[in-house]
């Protein structure tokens, strides 16, 4: 049973991720794919307004520190304290049984893109829509991601029937495979 759903972290309202996907552009992160997470503009109406006004100003700075919850094994947060061009706190949400993969691109590629749904709940569906690209640094990955990312697989690969060691050496190839579609550049 998932523990209850927060709606603050830090101070900062939370926003749910409605959708994700990823992206590689030659200009951008060595052409390495990106993550792209579409979020809830109704979890915090501001943000949409943040995107746009982005569009039209130059890069702004960001500071971004990844939390779990004490006691709490269902949600991971990124929170997200914006300094410039305008100032906002946000907290994304991620499913830690949905969510690993897109957590580790994020950490693989240093970043990811930040769109809302305003538009469209897929990013597919418009490529048009404001986002922007938010830099993740490495000094900012948890020490103790490595296992945790090991054990959510282990765990989701155990549940669909495997044994033990199947499941081990599964979910070894599958973290392995994931990070090589991160970290493979577009040619």
């Amino acid at each position: 049973m998932l523990s209850k759903r927060r709606t603050k972290v830090e101070g900062a309202p939370v926003v749910r991720i409605v959708s994700d996907a990823g992206i590689a552009t030659p200009s951008v992160a060595d052409g390495k794919l990106m993550p792209v997470l579409t979020l809830n503009s109704k979890d915090v109406p501001e943000l949409t307004t943040m995107l746009d006004f982005h569009q039209n100003t130059p890069p702004g700075d960001v500071t971004s520190t990844w939390l779990v919850q004490r006691f709490s094994k269902s949600y991971m947060y990124l929170l997200l304290e914006f300094v410039q061009p305008t100032e906002m706190k946000v907290a994304i949400e991620f499913k830690l049984s949905k969510h690993p993969p897109v957590i580790d691109g994020i950490i693989i590629s240093h970043g990811f893109y930040l769109r809302t749904n305003d538009t469209s709940d897929h990013f597919a569906d418009d490529l048009e829509s404001p986002c922007i690209i938010v830099e993740v640094p490495d000094e900012t990955t948890p020490p103790y991601w490595e296992e945790l990312y090991r054990k959510l697989t282990l765990k989701k690969i155990k549940k669909a029937g495997y044994s033990k060691k199947e499941a081990q050496e599964l979910s070894k190839e599958h973290i392995s495979r994931m990070r090589e579609k991160w970290g493979r550049a577009i040619t």
